[in-house]
């Protein structure tokens, strides 16, 4: 354990309602929801701005004291757990909507903001975003951002980083940069890659390493016409993988917007305790569920050629296991998006 000389110094810089040293104060900062074991932060610093989190961050750096960014704590990968004590940089007050550009068609949110919430601003205005990890609405955009969203990458939209017009980071010693073409001094954001070296992909996949993210541009996307799921069934994991393979190659995944595959334990466990009349030896071994999304006519046509490919590989409708499992989520989109893994 270090000595509180410097937790003392650091309580002098920052409003004292912010900081938390008391053990009993700190224990919800002490892991995420990963089985990681828990770390030992020696204090906890809850910023309201940008320029607090510069405050702390030049403390830090002078005294070298190690930080952790932390946002939600859904993290599953153990990034935001304090193995080496330190000060615990808590961004949950960092919670705001910035700005909703549709004619630039951008959103432009603080770190903290989760899912749940943006979508749920964004749905009256028609719009949505690409790309929500695996922990769905409650996680933190500024977390998936820093994490490159591990858990969920999507057909139609690729992966998180994919998403990002532009970021407004704090560097270690308190500098503040915006990459993309807010770089230019009043442009803002609308344009990722410029002139020079895109440095937005520098901060993404870095868990707050190479700086603390405090604005983050994402693009937007009307919301489809029509949603719906589409469950096909096959004999085994080679005809799955030969239809993902051929599925790409015919460009079928323009009206795709996520993907999951199940394997014969979660297809037994759910067809069979929702529907037990069902003879185990019919139930396919691999699922391919589809969350498909577009202007009806595209849908329709898309989901009779996925239909004919699925049977060219040996597989076809297994239309059950939307009724038992993927109907219900169709109510509540962020479900969906909690529940698909990486398409291919």
């Amino acid at each position: 354990m270090r000595p509180n000389l410097w937790i003392d110094e650091l309580a002098g810089l920052v409003p004292p309602a912010t900081l938390f040293r008391e053990q009993v104060d700190l224990l919800s900062f002490t892991r995420d929801t990963s089985p990681v074991p828990a770390g030992e932060p020696e204090v906890a610093v809850r910023p309201k701005d940008a320029d607090g989190i510069a405050e702390v961050l030049r403390f830090a750096k002078r005294r070298a004291v190690p930080v952790y960014v932390r946002g939600a704590g859904s993290m599953y990968a153990g990034g935001a757990v304090p193995h080496k004590g330190g000060i615990v940089l808590d961004m949950t007050a960092l919670s705001q909507i910035v700005d909703i550009d549709v004619q630039r068609g951008l959103v432009v949110v603080e770190p903290a903001v989760r899912f749940g919430a943006l979508l749920k601003a964004l749905k009256p205005l028609g719009y949505t975003i690409g790309i929500v990890p695996l922990t769905g609405a409650a996680g933190t955009v500024g977390g998936a951002v820093s994490a490159h969203a591990l858990g969920t990458g999507s057909p139609k939209f690729q992966s998180m980083g994919d998403q990002i017009a532009g970021l407004e980071v704090v560097l270690a010693d308190g500098t503040r940069v915006r990459t993309g073409s807010a770089a230019s001094r009043q442009a803002g954001f609308f344009q990722r890659y410029c002139i020079g070296p895109d440095l937005t992909g520098l901060f993404l996949g870095a868990d707050s390493t190479m700086g603390v993210i405090t604005k983050i541009a994402l693009w937007l996307h009307r919301l489809p016409e029509h949603v719906e799921t589409l469950c096909l069934g096959f004999p085994d994991s080679p005809s799955g993988a030969a239809f993902l393979s051929a599925m790409q190659g015919a460009e079928l995944t323009r009206n795709t917007w996520y993907g999951a595959i199940y394997e014969e334990g979660a297809i037994v466990g759910r067809v069979g305790a929702a529907r037990p009349d069902i003879p185990r030896e019919t139930l396919p071994s691999v699922c391919v569920a589809l969350d498909l999304g577009g202007e009806a006519p595209d849908v329709a046509r898309d989901r009779e050629r996925l239909v004919a490919l699925a049977k060219a590989h040996g597989g076809g409708r297994f239309d059950v296991f939307d009724e038992v499992f993927f109907r219900s989520m169709r109510r509540d989109h962020t479900l969906w998006y909690s529940f698909a893994g990486y398409f291919t």
